[in-house]
């Protein structure tokens, strides 16, 4: 099962779009439904190809190790977090929603590299 825009997940994020992919998950924009705020959401789904149950184990373990370090560190230049929320089939690791676009996007926008103080401020 794939998500759609419009879907609401762990009753109360509405995904809005998708803001990137990986191999095994998806990042979307959400709308958590009683705050009205704008938020990050990282799923990762078991169901994902190439995944299986060990994998997913795995990433379960890393999944809650980032969010526990997310929510402790508070600095102006990591991006906070501000929720874990798990199931037997999927996991979301909800953050702070920063418009603007991937570095990703930068850097395919850009036929020249970055410059240096750009580069060193996004590291």
């Amino acid at each position: 099962m794939s998500y759609k825009a419009g879907d609401i997940i762990f009753n109360k994020y509405r995904l809005e779009g998708v803001l990137g992919k990986g191999a095994f998950g998806e990042v979307w924009l959400a709308t958590h439904t009683s705050l009205h705020v704008l938020r990050a959401v990282k799923l990762l789904r078991k169901d994902a190809p190439g995944l299986g149950s060990t994998g997913y184990a795995e990433y379960r373990k890393r999944f809650e190790i980032e969010a526990q370090l997310g929510a402790q560190i508070k600095h102006h230049r990591l991006v906070p977090v501000y929720d874990f929320e798990h199931s037997a089939e999927e996991l979301a690791l909800v953050m702070e929603y920063y418009p603007g676009g991937s570095l990703a996007d930068r850097l395919a926008q850009s036929s020249a590299p970055l410059d240096i103080d750009d580069a060193l401020r996004m590291v």
